[in-house]
């Protein structure tokens, strides 16, 4: 090949390269841009994105700067989701499913991690947030589609507390 074509060639890879990275960008499941909300919360909600959790059943769930991140999850109906919780910040957090009768309400010490299992609603949105921050905007929501009114699901919770690794926070 001469000197021409070997240029071209390397162009046109570098080319390819660069398209199979904004395609496989574009189909991440994990919005980390704030974004529009996809469902309506009452009072302020810090924003720390969205991700759609219909295809795996635990995520980690950061509790940091008095956001949840991510601050939404989208689920199938019925979903069970595993979620540690782990608190990156000094201060201690809560994770509260709200209007449900016996529901998930776990206190989560700083630089610890606890592990919870919530259940998707069947139809419309689980709001949960940190009782002692929520006036501060710490909340958010696991949903299945946008605009429909709260209806609780079942939830469970377990004991199971991991400190970080030391040098972590």
């Amino acid at each position: 090949m001469d000197r021409g074509s070997v240029i071209a060639m390397r162009m046109f890879v570098a080319g390819l390269i660069a398209a199979a990275a904004v395609t496989f960008a574009g189909c991440s499941s994990f919005n980390e841009g704030p974004g529009p909300a996809p469902v309506a919360l009452s009072g302020r909600v810090n924003n720390e994105g969205t991700r759609d959790v219909t295809g795996t059943t635990r995520l980690e769930l950061e509790l940091r700067n008095y956001a949840f991140k991510p601050t939404f999850l989208r689920a199938q109906p019925g979903q069970l989701l595993t979620l540690d919780l782990a608190n990156t910040s000094d201060v201690a957090h809560t994770f509260t499913v709200v209007d449900q009768p016996n529901g998930v309400d776990v206190v989560v010490q700083p630089h610890h991690t606890m592990r919870v299992h919530v259940v998707a609603p069947l139809q419309g949105t689980l709001v949960f947030v940190c009782r002692f921050h929520e006036a501060m905007g710490m909340q958010g929501a696991i949903f299945l589609l946008p605009g429909h009114p709260v209806i609780g699901a079942g939830a469970v919770t377990s004991t199971t507390r991991t400190p970080f690794p030391s040098g972590w926070g």
